[in-house]
């Protein structure tokens, strides 16, 4: 994981850009999962978030957010104390 400490390192004072990363490499998120994203499927007392939309782009439409095609397309996403801790951070700095 150095070229990822190295990444993180080099974008840390976006903190933005910095937390869409790090959820990125530490929860293997799908593009698509992570855009569409939102804080009520994210459970920080439980230190979990649930996939429940993906955003795919359409030509000519822009971003288009969908439900998964079948409920095994929907999953439950446990992380731990480091993620949790940054996504308190960023809701502190960002509201």
């Amino acid at each position: 994981m150095k070229e990822a400490d190295k990444l993180l390192d080099h974008i840390e004072d976006d903190l933005h850009l910095y937390t869409i990363i790090y959820l990125a490499l530490y929860t293997e998120l799908r593009r698509g999962e992570l855009i569409a994203l939102r804080w009520k499927n994210i459970d920080l007392e439980n230190n979990r978030l649930f996939v429940r939309e993906s955003v795919n782009e359409v030509r000519g439409k822009g971003l288009i957010f969908k439900e998964p095609k079948n409920d095994s397309n929907k999953k439950t996403i446990d992380f731990d104390e480091n993620v949790t801790a940054l996504l308190k951070h960023y809701l502190k700095k960002t509201i």
